[in-house]
This record gives structure tokens, C-alpha cells and sequence, in this order.
């Protein structure tokens, strides 16, 4: 039979390997040496997206039904090994693939068998408090599709207990010696008398190969008019009322009302790919050539400019003083989980001594503020616009003087710095689906000097920023942090001390 030609495939998005989660597990990381060759990019999740990574090396994850220790049925989920340590991981792109199996050492009566797949944004307990944006339900086999030892993918008269791998035969039907995909076996099988009484002893394999959405309809709001979402990565920490958890089931209906059904379900994670768009072309350059960023008096295309701030406080107790600043980040505003977000930061003021103080790169605070934001139970709040807010930042950014371009960018009474926020690998990707959302942005904090004290506490500057678990065509980031500086510190929470939850 000759295979399939499959298209040219993206790459694997970067590591993730999340910490500080329950159950179910985190996603672990990603083994960096399989990734493929970057496609030509376009838009990050708003417009790109992807069929999904190369193919790669399959882990099975056994689940079993067992009365009095022994095993009677179950179901098995493939996944990629490099991204699958404790539990099934899925990309975008792949499809949900395993089987469910019977091992009966005796007739046993079962009327369906069937697989079902949900998606979930989850709140709370209440039923107002759940949000299923997947539901998909396969039957895989039933008492219309006739004498189950001819639809089974796969069927061996002895129970054996052996647990095959998906497509391996140990059938002795004559149906097995062909194609066995899921679809094939169940269409075949239809046109076979229909099967009642007891399903006889031996062992069964049903396989499935069930396919995500990358898109769903849903309103936005509590009556609101349906929007297109993309179903966010799984999300559940221990910090955060709100949850995205998915989750494959197979049922073993049984004939009577009086007898309840098996089932046996697992959650899964998945992991959506989503692109920045390219660099502009001095960034790329400059990677290219392992030299540092063009400052934005050079490469205005090259940097976002955020609204200028005036600060304005006391030195010393004994004088006000006023500063000037500009706050840039490096374009396009969407980054990829692992690398960086470049800044720069220029200081003006004309008070020399002041200048000096405040310029100095442990004056400045910036962080990575993470906002998830979520509806408690909308059918039953007053104002069902109401947003509930988990806020997260990130460590500090570090900063460094601009020494290659100081005389172009800086002038008298001007100073310049050079920063960058490092993104951790295990960081969920900006999202939004329905009234669950996944924020990011970059905010720049009053300075912390000895010896000057602010008039006010407030924020200086944030900007939204996106982020995204795939690559941009060419070269990658390049970081320049400071010997020992730690790449990898886990999210503070709190804004910026203790984890905040705002109604």
C-alpha cells in the first residue's frame, strides 16, 4: 500500500516545562534537538496557523479497568515522547490517537463503546462555572455494527493481557489482514448483521484517531454574538481559580439501566502553535551578525516607543528634581516563550547628579506583569462584564549602559540603557477563549535609588505585549545578560508582592 505524502511540517514550539502546577501535571520540556526547519512566517495567533510539528517518537500512556486486580478493559493515548513525561501531551496539529481495549475471560454484555473528548475553561463548581468549548464523541464500536470479533481494529480469541501498540495485529480474523485504520474497520464492519447477546471472551483494540479544532464559534460574552476563539493551552495552577483542562473518556456502555457504565478518562495537555512576525530587518541583522541592537535614534522601525513619563521626587531631602523618560521595546510587540523581550530605556534630566543616580542599572525596575483574567459564574453576577484578575510578575529585567551607542542616542544631560526581559520556558502563551484570557505586558516601575524618593507610587509605563510558543523565521534572539544572572526564576506573584485577585 503506498503511504500517504504528508506537507512540509513547522517546528516544535520551544521547551515548556511548567512548574507549580497540580493535577493534572504540568506539560515537561521540549528536547530542543528536534526541532525542524523554521517555515516562512506570517502573523502570531491572530493569523498564523499551523498543521502541527513533525512526526516524532510515540510514548504510550496505559489507563485500565480492573476488577479484583486483573484488567478487564482500558484505553491507551500516544504522544510524542520529547513532550510527553507524566501525562499525553498534544500540539496543534495532531490528532488525539490511541485505543481502547477489552480483555474479557468471559462473555461480558456491552451495548456501545465509544470515545468522547471535552475542552474546558473552568471556574468553579457550578455548572454557570464551566465552559465546554470541545466536545467530540467518536463510537467506536456498537451492537449495530455487528459481531464485535470482525469490527474491532484488532482480536485475539485468547485473553492474553498483552497490550498492543496502536495498528499492531494479533487478530485471527480474516478482516484484520487489511487496511485496519479506525475508519475503515468501523464502516466495513456496518454492513455485518447486528450483534446482540454477550460479547464472547478474548481481547479487542479499537483504535482512534480523532482530530482538534483549531477554531470554535463561541460568544465572547454571556448572550453575546458568537466570535471565532482558538482553544488555549491547558492552564491550571495552583494560585488560580480558573483552569483550561482537556480530557479523552471511553465508555463501555452496558445493556441494561441497571448496570452502570465503565469508564476510564484521563486529561491531556496541549500545546497550541502560534508565530511572532519576522524581525524587521537591522534586528535581524544584528542577530545575524552577533552585534548589539541598534538604538532607536538609528532604527526608529526597529523599536515601539511607549507614551514618554515625567517623574518627578526629592534628592537627597533637600531638592526636587524633575526626569524625562523614554521607554522603548523592540518590534514587533510579540515574543517567544525562552528568548527575550530587548528594551531600552532613555533618561534625561538636568540635574547631573540626579542623572547619574537614576541611570544606574539597579535603579531601574521592569517586569513582565501576567494578568489572567476570568468570569466568576457570569449567569449569576450582577454586571456580567465583571472581570476577575489573577496578576503574576516577573523577575527584574537587567540593564546595562549603552556604551556602543551612547554619543548617538544619549546626548547632554541624557543617559541610555540597554535591557531585556527573560521569558521562562515553561511561560503560557497569551490566549483568550470566550471569558477566560491570558495577558501579557511590560511594566516599568518607579526607580528604587538610595536617596531619591518619588512623588508618586504609581507605574510609570505598561505595554501590552503578546506571547507566542513558536520561533520567527531567522535568526534567533541573542540574550546578553551579566554573568550569574538567572534566566530561568519562577513568576513572583503579586503585583509586585503577593498574588493579587481583584473583583
Amino acid at each position: 500500500m503506498t503511504a500517504a505524502i504528508r506537507p512540509p511540517l513547522p517546528p516544535m514550539p520551544p521547551s515548556y516545562a511548567a512548574t507549580g502546577s497540580h493535577d493534572p501535571p504540568s506539560l515537561p520540556a521540549y528536547t530542543p534537538s528536534l526541532r525542524a526547519p523554521r517555515p516562512p512566517s506570517r502573523l502570531s495567533m491572530r493569523s498564523r496557523r499551523t498543521t502541527g510539528p513533525r512526526k516524532s517518537r510515540s510514548k504510550e500512556f496505559n489507563f485500565d479497568l480492573k476488577r479484583k486486580g486483573k484488567t478487564f478493559a482500558g484505553m491507551t493515548i500516544m504522544a510524542d515522547s520529547p513532550l510527553a513525561k507524566t501525562m499525553p501531551v498534544i500540539v496543534e496539529g495532531q490528532p488525539v490517537k490511541g485505543f481502547a481495549r477489552l480483555a474479557l475471560d468471559k462473555p461480558k454484555s456491552i451495548q456501545t463503546i465509544s470515545v468522547h473528548i471535552t475542552g474546558q475553561v473552568i471556574t468553579g463548581l457550578n455548572q454557570g462555572e464551566q465552559l465546554c468549548f470541545i466536545n467530540i464523541s467518536e463510537t467506536l464500536w456498537s451492537q449495530s455494527m455487528g459481531d464485535p470479533r470482525l469490527a474491532a481494529s484488532r482480536y485475539s480469541p485468547e485473553c492474553t493481557g498483552r497490550k498492543a501498540s496502536f495498528g499492531q495485529h494479533l487478530t485471527v480474523s480474516p478482516k484484520t489482514q487489511g487496511d485496519l485504520s479506525p475508519s475503515s474497520s468501523r464502516s466495513t464492519s456496518k454492513t455485518s448483521a447486528k450483534f446482540a447477546g454477550k460479547i464472547p471472551a478474548g481481547e479487542y483494540f479499537w483504535d482512534f484517531s480523532i482530530d482538534l479544532p483549531k477554531e470554535v464559534l463561541l460568544p465572547a460574552t454571556p448572550g453575546g454574538k458568537p466570535q471565532l476563539f482558538h482553544p488555549p493551552q491547558s492552564f491550571n495552577e495552583r494560585h488560580t481559580r480558573a483552569s483550561v483542562i482537556y480530557e479523552v473518556l471511553v465508555k463501555f456502555g452496558r445493556t441494561s439501566i441497571f448496570l452502570s457504565d465503565h469508564r476510564v478518562a484521563t486529561p491531556f495537555g496541549y500545546i497550541p502553535v502560534t508565530y511572532p512576525p519576522p524581525f524587521p530587518p537591522l534586528r535581524a541583522s544584528a542577530y545575524q551578525d552577533h552585534t548589539p541592537l541598534l538604538p532607536p535614534a538609528i532604527d526608529p522601525d526597529g523599536w515601539h516607543a511607549v507614551e514618554p513619563v515625567k517623574v518627578s521626587g526629592t534628592l537627597f531631602n533637600n531638592r526636587t528634581v524633575n526626569i524625562r523618560c523614554s521607554f522603548f521595546l523592540a518590534n514587533p510587540l510579540s515574543y517567544t516563550r525562552s528568548t527575550i523581550i530587548p528594551l531600552c530605556l532613555r533618561i534625561s534630566c538636568d540635574d547631573d547628579q540626579a542623572l547619574a543616580l537614576l541611570s544606574s542599572p539597579n535603579a531601574v525596575v521592569c517586569r513582565l506583569r501576567r494578568r489572567v483574567k476570568f468570569h466568576a459564574n457570569p449567569e449569576k453576577m450582577v454586571d456580567p462584564l465583571a472581570w476577575r484578575d489573577a496578576i503574576d510578575h516577573s523577575q527584574l529585567a537587567v540593564w546595562r549602559h549603552d556604551r556602543h551607542n551612547a554619543a548617538v542616542d544619549a546626548g547632554r544631560g541624557s543617559r541610555v540603557l540597554q535591557g531585556e526581559l527573560h521569558l521562562r520556558q515553561d511561560m503560557k502563551p497569551s490566549s483568550a477563549m470566550a471569558q477566560f484570557r491570558v495577558e501579557y505586558s511590560v511594566v516599568l516601575f518607579p526607580f528604587d535609588a538610595a536617596g531619591f524618593e518619588g512623588l508618586s507610587s504609581d507605574q510609570l509605563a505598561e505595554q501590552p505585549v503578546e506571547i507566542v510558543t513558536a520561533y520567527a523565521a531567522g535568526p534567533r534572539p541573542r540574550m546578553n545578560a551579566p554573568p550569574g544572572y538567572d534566566t530561568d526564576t519562577a513568576l513572583q506573584p503579586g503585583a509586585p508582592g503577593l498574588n493579587v485577585l481583584l473583583s
